[in-house]
């Protein structure tokens, strides 16, 4: 039998050590790989993260639509755009989806008008409209500061009401 030890080491047992932690280098890969593993995990998150909030907006306006349209069948016409017109129809929109840093939400319409709208703004910027005589769509055309243009391009009067300027009006429900 052949030993790779000196006759001195096999007798007092004191064995050359060898290393077993890791080298710098194994950690830093180790590091670099979690790294890149967590920004992909956050930007995929931040993506189903907008998603979940565009599609509860969404949501709002078109359960907002079918109160608006409830309310017309009660009512003969669709709501004035004031805060005790709009709050008959019960609206209640989600808190925390909206941008609250200008006006975000609108409704179109007047008692005398043949149709509606609400355009609403969402917190990751992107406008929508939906109304009684529009598709749910993306709405570009016209700023939601510049109410009188939007309504009149959406249904050709410029009667509106904001659901947030400053604070949440009542007809939201989300007021304070």
């Amino acid at each position: 039998m052949m030993f790779t030890h000196s006759p001195s080491e096999r007798r007092t047992g004191s064995y050359p050590k060898k290393s077993r932690g890791f080298t710098i280098v194994e950690l830093l890969i180790v590091i670099v790989v979690i790294g890149i593993l967590a920004a992909i995990t956050i930007v995929s998150f931040n993506g189903v993260q907008r998603k979940a909030i565009e599609a509860n907006v969404k949501s709002d306006l078109a359960n907002a639509g079918k109160k608006i349209e409830l309310l017309k069948v009660t009512l003969g016409t669709y709501p004035a755009q004031t805060d005790a017109g709009l709050e008959a129809a019960d609206i209640q929109l989600s808190a925390n989806l909206y941008d609250t840093s200008a006006n975000n939400v609108l409704y179109c319409g007047s008692t005398s008008s043949a149709a509606y709208a609400i355009v609403a703004r969402s917190k990751s910027g992107t406008t929508y409209a939906f109304g009684s005589n529009r598709v749910f769509s993306e709405y570009t055309d016209y700023t939601l500061e510049n109410y009188s243009q939007a309504c009149s391009n959406l249904i050709g009067t410029g009667a509106a009401r904001y659901g947030y300027s400053t604070v949440w009006r009542e007809w939201t429900g989300l007021a304070p």
